[in-house]
């Protein structure tokens, strides 16, 4: 889980530097712009971690999936292949000012993590059921994923 949760905080860095970008649009690379792709990724992973502090044990009922396995062996996703969740999507105007207090948020929450324990589990929409670890090894590839995307468009820009 540490090395998970490192990529997650040097993510997290290279998010806060493109906060200065936050207009930057392409639509070759997104219909979302830098900004909303920031907003998306931190909530999404501000959400997932407070799923994952609740510390829900296993009940023999959660659902697994095959994709989970795919995407964390993969240690990647494709782009275009799922549907963000309702919960993570990002607002209509949602001001440049509100992503700062959200980073930190993030950051705060997921500072806690070590407090779960191992065998914990958290719903997925797409992915299914997800120990602990497993979670944090998602949310690291989720961050990542949409820092490509970012740099794409910051690229694109230039």
């Amino acid at each position: 889980m540490k090395q998970h949760l490192e990529r997650i905080q040097c993510a997290l860095e290279d998010l806060e530097a493109h906060l200065g970008s936050w207009d930057l649009n392409s639509s070759r690379i997104s219909d979302w712009s830098v900004g909303q792709q920031i907003e998306h990724v931190l909530k999404a992973t501000s959400t997932f971690t407070v799923l994952t502090l609740r510390n829900r044990q296993p009940d023999g009922t959660g659902i697994q999936k095959q994709l989970k396995g795919l995407v964390l062996k993969r240690d990647s996703f494709p782009r275009g292949v799922a549907k963000a969740p309702d919960i993570s999507l990002p607002g209509e105007d949602t001001p440049k000012a509100a992503l700062p207090s959200l980073l930190l948020e993030t950051r705060n929450r997921l500072e806690r993590l070590d407090t779960v324990s191992s065998s914990a589990v958290v719903h997925h929409p797409h992915l299914g059921e997800m120990k602990r670890d497993e979670a944090v090894h998602f949310m690291a590839i989720h961050l990542e994923h949409h820092l490509s995307i970012i740099k794409d468009i910051v690229k694109d820009s230039e």
